[in-house]
């Protein structure tokens, strides 16, 4: 395994960006599986991990802050030790999309004495990737992006905050694991993401 990067802070310091290039080779590449009646552990063989990934932080202005990161990832199965395993090789690794992305903006204010106003918005993106390694002919879930967000205000002298939140706010939908129906030859069972949530958190500092 090794990996390549740079760190660098510019703008006096409002400013900052990290890169890494890297690469990773597995063997004896360990994934558990289940086969409709039970959990298996396998040594699957050979993989190969490989990838570029950037970091950025702006501070825009006193109380605007913007952060961007992408990796870009090329993970695969190489050679497969078990032969029923077969339709492995060359595949993707599960749980890992070519392209990622995640933006964040955060705004902090000051009003009303000790009082400060707190907004923030995330939008991640996840590419095409499978799941899992159960299923010989699972298909790729689809790229998605997951967008949140929260408005609060935070009260300095109490230490107190108080924050209005959304997660999944667009209500997207995906699979996150796919595996094989127990007594049910071809048949395959799958969960989701939580949907669309929110609330309200109130956090006390001592």
């Amino acid at each position: 395994s090794f990996e390549l990067g740079i760190k660098a802070e510019y703008l006096d310091g409002r400013a900052r960006t990290n890169v890494a290039l890297f690469h990773t080779d597995f063997s004896d590449l360990q994934i558990n599986f289940f086969d409709g009646l039970n959990f298996i552990t396998e040594n699957t063989g050979e993989a190969r991990t490989q990838g570029l990934e950037i970091e950025n932080l702006w501070q825009l202005t006193d109380g605007i802050r913007l952060e961007v990161a992408a990796t870009y990832l090329d993970s695969k199965f190489k050679t497969i030790d078990t032969p029923d395993l077969d339709y492995l090789i060359g595949r993707d690794t599960p749980r890992a999309p070519r392209w990622a992305a995640v933006a964040q903006i955060a705004y902090e204010k000051p009003f009303g004495g000790d009082r400060t106003l707190l907004v923030r918005a995330l939008a991640s993106y996840t590419g095409d990737h499978y799941v899992g390694a159960d299923v010989r002919t699972e298909q790729k879930v689809s790229g998605y992006t997951i967008v949140d967000s929260s408005i609060g205000v935070r009260f300095e002298a109490l230490g107190l905050e108080a924050l209005l939140w959304c997660s999944n706010c667009g209500d997207e939908t995906y699979r996150t694991i796919y595996f094989n129906s127990t007594f049910q030859p071809e048949s395959y069972n799958s969960f989701l993401n939580p949907p669309r949530q929110y609330g309200v958190t109130l956090r006390k500092s001592f």
